[in-house]
């Protein structure tokens, strides 16, 4: 026979929480992503811009990443 261990209160309250912080995480740096994309936008063509482009290409991808695992560890975290 298992003994079972009640999930306690206070690790609920931890994950809803933890689940605020990540969606407010989130959530600031897709606004810094588009500010930047906006800033980007308004350079005039060069090398550096182009470089610009791809980091924040990359930076964005890193973010969808965040937000797939935040929402596979908190199914049920607010876009």
């Amino acid at each position: 026979m298992h003994n079972v261990v009640p999930f306690p209160k206070s690790a609920s309250k931890h994950a809803v929480e933890t689940a605020h912080h990540i969606r407010r995480a989130i959530l600031l740096l897709d606004l810094s992503l588009q500010h930047t994309r906006a800033l980007i936008e308004d350079c005039p063509p060069s090398d550096n811009k182009q470089k610009l482009e791809h980091q924040l290409q990359e930076a964005r991808m890193l973010l969808d990443m965040l937000r797939a695992s935040a929402e596979t560890m908190f199914p049920n975290i607010e876009r």
